[in-house]
């Protein structure tokens, strides 16, 4: 076995700690952020249900207040819904995150050299680990579905209307 000379060490240590940097960096937005989000559902009144429907045809029921775990690849609708109260429907909206996509080209530039293929990319663009849902707390106020009518306001009782004194009275005052 030979003993590799100093720069080729050195050049076998650069390749490996950049091939280790390109493992550790592809995916980072779901590696360091995840595939899932915290989403807390609150109503008022408390009590209501609240059915969390996907896109893709996925939906499971839970009653507020709660937190419930969403795919960050996904859109949902959520409706709340309480027995005499109206039905409510809120989107959650997937938002680019900006800051993961920028460091995801900058370490596929850096892939693209050493493996050809954008692994970065590829993986948070199926994973969702380039999203982030929003809004990440839904709060809803529930209105009744049979409001009590407007109160109207009291009419005072009607007066009698006033008449001059009789000649009897005049002499009673």
């Amino acid at each position: 076995m030979k003993i590799l000379k100093k720069k080729a060490w050195f050049k076998v240590m650069g390749c490996t700690v950049a091939a280790i940097f390109v493992v550790v960096a592809s995916g980072c937005g779901t590696m360091m952020r995840g595939t899932k989000q915290n989403i807390a559902l609150n109503s008022d009144p408390s009590g209501a249900t609240a059915i969390v429907k996907s896109g893709k045809g996925e939906e499971i029921k839970v009653t507020v207040p709660t937190t419930v775990i969403l795919k960050k690849s996904r859109k949902y609708a959520i409706d709340f819904q309480k027995e005499g109260y109206l039905q409510q429907t809120v989107s959650i909206e997937r938002r680019m995150d900006k800051a993961m996509l920028t460091w995801d080209i900058v370490s596929s530039a850096v892939t693209v050299f050493l493996i050809l293929v954008p692994v970065a990319v590829i993986v948070d663009w199926a994973t969702g680990g380039w999203y982030k849902l929003t809004p990440e707390n839904v709060s809803v106020v529930l209105e009744p579905a049979n409001p009590a009518p407007a109160e109207t306001p009291s009419k005072p009782p009607a007066q009698e209307p006033m008449t001059a004194p009789t000649e009897s009275e005049k002499g009673n005052l």
